[in-house]
């Protein structure tokens, strides 16, 4: 077996490594399968060693005893060469060792290496069939001297007074906390078979959790079980939505019973987008937003005459924003940032001061005084721009938001609703209209004073919410994706071309790997709707839709697939193109915006990149 297995008296060493994914990762945060993998072992860490600063109890079981004679195990990220390293030393054979990680500690490697090359998952392989993948990798000394290590996890075998840690009175709720930890990590880990492979892993790693559950009945205890109950639900798979009907790209595929419906492929996708038949409706979002910042017309059907009145003059006015107006502002803006001083090439960082700018210009918001200029999503006051409007977005927006994500989303949201409407009294009293195009626009929709004042608000955040986090989810995504060698090819391409309107350059040069990028990790990668009739989806099999039932719209298969077939189309990632006749009706208006925006910022930033530092890898999925 070509590993490197080295051995000193009683002790080998198994060491091998596999090469990470390259691009961004199936998830609702913008994450690569780096950043994803980074985020991951942090967590894993603090459960591993002691919840949060209580070493001498551990929240994890001692799932490590089950693996034949093993004395150590260590993982790592290694970057460069981007690869995953594991290294065990243990006693004994050395093809037992193997099945006995294999079988034992099969949930952690599948949460782990699912983020590696060609990697199938222990649960479906036989011994065998593992071992002959473990021969396939790299061995740990091929990895290089140059070989650093961004992130590790090593776990001592248990010794024998560990029983007694787990035993603590603590140790049921440091647990149900490391449950929470492990149930964060959802946003990025969304498709089928990446939520089970991390439930499988909770479960691995906790198994203690269901006894203690079972066990635990006093008064605190029941304390601790109903604050977690959404995460105690989604550990034990009792949640209450059901297991998803899969209607697969162009086809589709029904499970009885279930009322969630996954959507796949572009032809269905637009067809539940676009709803000629009014067979499903935006409501659901009614009731998050409710508890966010309130409710606004994107919550609304086209067969609702509010729509219409409370949607009309921000979508006019939006369409007004043009692509080469858009970049213009953006890559000023972008210029601006970077001759800050200590400006260095994080994208978020550019981000975030480049989307602040862009909105002081077309809502006027951030003012500097009720909302301020950050990306901090911390909840706290004052409000900030752009960071308190991503929590909210992917709150309403995403099918099955984590309990964090509704925490952080519903708290944002009401801070975003104080702060602005202060904006909105205060420029009320001086009499005089905003400078915005946007803003302007709003203001003179909504006239009455105070009695449009709260619905005023409330749209001039909705319109906001549509547009930041979709940019700056997608920018970042894309930038990380294009990381190292390509981007070095894109920044030569775009300083060396000879066209010198810098939108036609641009235009040129980056709207097409951008348009690939956005393909391959839409954000947002799905949107969700409700049925309110009953009828058939798909043809391959057909699906019978019940009204109640929930639609699960997986705008990135649209997108991939459309990307396999050399068909450069973003549009679904807006929601439809508006200007078709039927459009979708919640369809961007301010598609040719915030692709301006994306082009702008990103030009910017090729055009400066030789003079700024690397982008930190860690801030990659930072965006909600």
């Amino acid at each position: 077996m070509p590993v490197n297995a080295t051995e000193t008296p009683n002790l080998s060493l198994l060491r091998f490594g596999a090469p990470i994914k390259s691009g961004a990762a199936p998830s609702l945060a913008s994450a690569t399968y780096k950043s994803r993998l980074l985020q991951l072992f942090e967590t894993l860490n603090a459960g591993w060693t002691g919840y949060h600063g209580h070493p001498w109890v551990p929240a994890y079981s001692a799932v490590l005893a089950d693996v034949a004679g093993l004395h150590s195990l260590r993982l790592a990220v290694l970057d460069p060469p981007g690869s995953i390293l594991l290294e065990s030393s243990f006693e004994g054979d050395q093809a037992a060792h193997l099945e006995s990680l294999r079988t034992a500690l099969g949930p952690l490697l599948d949460v782990v290496f699912c983020n590696a090359e060609a990697y199938a998952g222990t649960r479906d392989r036989t011994g065998d069939q593992f071992a002959a993948w473990v021969s396939s990798l790299q061995p740990g000394a091929a990895l290089g001297a140059a070989a650093a290590t961004a992130a590790e996890l090593t776990c001592l075998a248990p010794s024998v007074g560990s029983a007694a840690s787990v035993a603590s009175p603590d140790a049921f709720a440091f647990a149900v906390h490391s449950a929470a930890d492990l149930e964060r990590l959802s946003n990025l880990y969304v498709s089928d078979d990446d939520r089970t492979i991390l439930r499988r892993a909770a479960r691995c790693l906790l198994a203690t959790l269901p006894a203690q559950l079972e066990a635990k009945a006093n008064d605190a205890d029941q304390a601790v079980k109903d604050r977690f109950a959404e995460v105690i639900a989604w550990f034990q798979g009792t949640a209450p939505a059901s297991e998803p009907i899969v209607c697969p790209a162009m086809a589709g595929a029904s499970a009885a019973g279930s009322s969630n419906i996954q959507v796949n492929g572009k032809k269905l996708v637009m067809q539940v987008l676009t709803d000629i038949e009014d067979n499903y409706s935006n409501s659901g979002y009614l009731d998050r937003m409710a508890g966010s910042f309130g409710r606004i017309y994107l919550g609304l059907d086209r067969t609702d005459p509010n729509y219409a009145l409370q949607s009309s003059a921000s979508n006019r006015a939006i369409g007004t924003i043009t692509e080469q107006d858009a970049f213009a502002q953006a890559i000023n803006a972008t210029r601006d940032a970077l001759r800050a001083p200590g400006a260095s090439f994080d994208i978020k960082d550019i981000s975030d001061k480049v989307l602040a700018a862009l909105c002081t210009y077309w809502f006027d918001i951030p003012d500097g005084n009720s909302v301020i200029s950050s990306g901090s999503v911390l909840p706290f006051p004052p409000a900030r721009c752009p960071g308190h409007f991503a929590p909210p977005s992917g709150y309403i927006f995403q099918p099955e938001p984590g309990w964090a994500m509704k925490l952080v989303g519903e708290l944002d949201g009401r801070i975003l609703r104080s702060h602005v409407a202060d904006f909105v009294a205060a420029q009320r009293r001086a009499g005089i209209p905003p400078n915005g195009v946007l803003s302007k626009a709003l203001f003179a929709a909504f006239p009455k004073s105070p009695d449009d004042d709260d619905l005023l608000t409330r749209t001039l955040i909705g319109v906001m919410i549509g547009f930041l986090p979709t940019v700056q989810g997608n920018l970042v995504a894309a930038m990380a994706a294009w990381k190292g060698a390509m981007l070095d090819s894109m920044r030569h391409d775009f300083l060396s071309h000879p066209e010198k309107d810098i939108y036609e350059r641009a235009s040129q040069v980056i709207r097409g790997p951008l348009m690939a990028a956005m393909q391959q990790a839409p954000v947002p990668p799905a949107v969700w709707r409700t049925a309110v009739k009953a009828h058939d989806l798909g043809d391959n099999p057909i699906v019978h839709v019940k009204p109640g039932d929930r639609l699960f719209v997986n705008i990135d298969s649209a997108t991939r697939e459309d990307l396999g077939k050399n068909i450069a189309d973003v549009s679904p990632v807006f929601g439809g193109d508006r200007s078709l006749n039927p459009h979708p009706t919640h369809a961007c208006p301010g598609f040719w915006m915030g692709m301006g925006v994306l082009l702008g910022i990103i030009a910017g930033t090729l055009e400066a990149a030789p003079t700024l530092a690397p982008m930190t890898a860690s801030r990659a999925s930072a965006v909600f």
